[in-house]
């Protein structure tokens, strides 16, 4: 027997749930969590990136105000 969530009372959980029920929200559950660790992967992936365009982006601007002096002046 295991002991419920929010109490010391023991569940009988052989009798409170068919067997073939958990096991399938099992194997849900299963297949959720991967499919949301491959997100995060995917979505840290994506932050380096954006960090790395950010820190290219920002010595480009840095070149171009020291070759200006900082002025920003745009023509056409």
């Amino acid at each position: 027997m295991t002991k419920s969530v929010d109490t010391d009372t023991p569940v009988a959980v052989d009798t409170a749930i068919p067997s073939a029920t958990l096991t399938k929200r099992l194997a849900e559950l299963q297949k959720d969590h991967e499919k949301m660790t491959q997100e995060m992967e995917k979505l840290e992936t994506h932050r380096q990136q954006g960090a790395q365009t950010l820190l290219v982006l920002s010595g480009a601007i840095q070149v171009l105000e020291e070759l200006t002096g900082g002025r920003a002046t745009v023509t056409e």
